[in-house]
């Protein structure tokens, strides 16, 4: 059975949330991101991420669908593990702005390593 990722959440931050508004405004794109997660979980593993979602913060990475920005995490243990740091949207804030949050929540996350 494919489970989903999961969402960092925290002191006033809830990904989950934000991914749901993510989901009522960007609908199919959303969705078939989020199958796409399930599936690398399920039989996936890091190599199966796109060079192109990787970010500038080691460990994270990103996908634009629309005008919208995923921040997203993922570990190899005997599987792939993905869980989402950040949603955001790209209007009216800049992808600069969007990274520095995710990276904010990602070290608070960790710990502040």
């Amino acid at each position: 059975m494919r489970a989903p990722p999961f969402f960092i959440e925290g002191d006033g931050v809830n990904a989950s949330h934000e991914f749901m508004a993510f989901l009522n405004a960007v609908e199919v794109p959303a969705a078939h991101l989020l199958a796409e997660f399930m599936s690398i979980q399920e039989s996936g593993s890091i190599d199966d991420i796109p060079v192109t979602d990787r970010t500038r913060v080691e460990g994270m990475y990103c996908r634009h669908l629309d005008d919208w920005v995923v921040f997203y995490i993922a570990e190899q243990k005997s599987s792939c593990l993905i869980g989402i740091v950040y949603v955001g949207s790209l209007n009216p804030h800049s992808y600069k702005a969007l990274e520095i949050e995710a990276e904010s929540r990602l070290k608070e996350w960790r710990g502040g390593l």
